[in-house]
């Protein structure tokens, strides 16, 4: 480390302090993300839409629109204070769903989950750049595997707690009440949380003003045939896992009449469980064996996907869902091990 970096490495439990929060970011990220997975049959009955109008509702409307203004929205995070933009994206993210709650048709709804998607775009690039400027890249698949656990307790409180709000409340009012906490969480990143200096663990550092083009930039991926394969692999990684969880509940309320709740509690529990224990495997065991040989940061998780394909098959061919339910726990542990140690 130079001797920069060391002089302004954050000291004593700030560094804490900022991962439970980007914990909480990621939480909060999540319970708004899959709650409309837990809701989606009283959702299609009070709206009256097809599978197809949910798909979009709950997937596609929502995935274009949080690709697409990821980019220009990770811009601003290289150039600019990230500690403001995830503050002012979590408020954003929380409002659309709060008034998805009041939404009185399927196309307003449609919009809100859009606005959803917008803000959450901000919540990646700012979390792994911060990431980047506070731990030495020994700790960083760590840190960012810990931080993932947040997205493991909002799918288990948007998973049951956003079924039983739905069968005991009424969907409207689910939306509202996971909706207004993020206010909260965003005055507290806004109030709390330091903005780094750019590339401190860096042997050249950078601030915002020498952040290059993004021409240059997209010069600089093409010119990388690993980061591309990597970025397909990740694109295709939570394509998959996004897709198989958001349709359990569905899944789980057809093939095996559950009701609301206890496909939302049974969804919360593989979800929240795969992905913690994946993204922990994957974040410090590929530390661990890094240590050895860096190509194990590209090696485990492709021997763990290679892994979940056939496991995740089998398990949604079962008949039992007692049966069915522990096979694809272990496909999903399997395929969130990418998480950590590709970003």
């Amino acid at each position: 480390m130079s001797s920069v970096a060391a002089a302004t490495k954050p000291a004593g439990k700030y560094p804490l302090w900022m991962v439970i929060l980007l914990i909480a970011v990621s939480a909060s990220a999540f319970i708004d993300r899959v709650i409309v997975a837990t809701l989606g049959p009283a959702i299609k009955a009070d709206l009256e839409i097809t599978d197809g109008q949910f798909g979009l509702l709950s997937g596609l409307a929502f995935a274009l629109l949080y690709t697409s203004a990821g980019i220009p929205i990770a811009r601003l995070a290289d150039r600019g204070n990230r500690v403001r933009l995830l503050a002012i994206a979590t408020s954003i993210w929380s409002l659309m769903t709060a008034l998805s709650g009041a939404a009185a048709t399927y196309v307003q709804l449609l919009l809100l989950r859009i606005g959803v998607g917008v803000g959450e775009a901000a919540a990646s690039p700012c979390t792994v750049s911060l990431v980047g400027d506070t731990f030495p890249r020994s700790k960083r698949a760590s840190a960012l595997a810990t931080i993932a656990m947040g997205s493991s307790l909002g799918s288990l409180i948007g998973g049951y707690g956003g079924g039983w709000l739905g069968e005991n409340l009424g969907w409207r009012e689910a939306f509202i009440i996971v909706g207004l906490p993020g206010f909260i969480l965003s005055a507290l990143l806004f109030f709390t949380l330091k903005e780094p200096p750019r590339g401190m663990f860096e042997e050249n550092r950078r601030n915002s003003a020498d952040a290059p083009s993004f021409r240059a930039v997209l010069a600089q991926i093409a010119s990388r045939r690993g980061f591309l394969h990597m970025m397909i692999a990740c694109g295709l990684c939570s394509f998959v896992n996004f897709g198989v969880l958001t349709f359990l509940p569905i899944y789980l309320g057809r093939a095996f009449t559950m009701s609301m709740t206890e496909a939302g509690l049974l969804f919360g529990l593989v979800s929240s469980f795969s992905n913690a224990t994946g993204t922990l495997l994957g974040g410090f065991g590929s530390d661990w064996a890094a240590k050895r040989d860096e190509r194990w940061y590209a090696w485990l998780p492709a021997l763990c996907l290679l892994l979940a394909l056939p496991i995740y098959a089998f398990g949604l061919l079962q008949n039992d869902w007692r049966v069915a339910m522990p096979i694809i726990t272990v496909g999903a542990v399997l395929a969130f091990t990418f998480f950590a140690p590709t970003f």
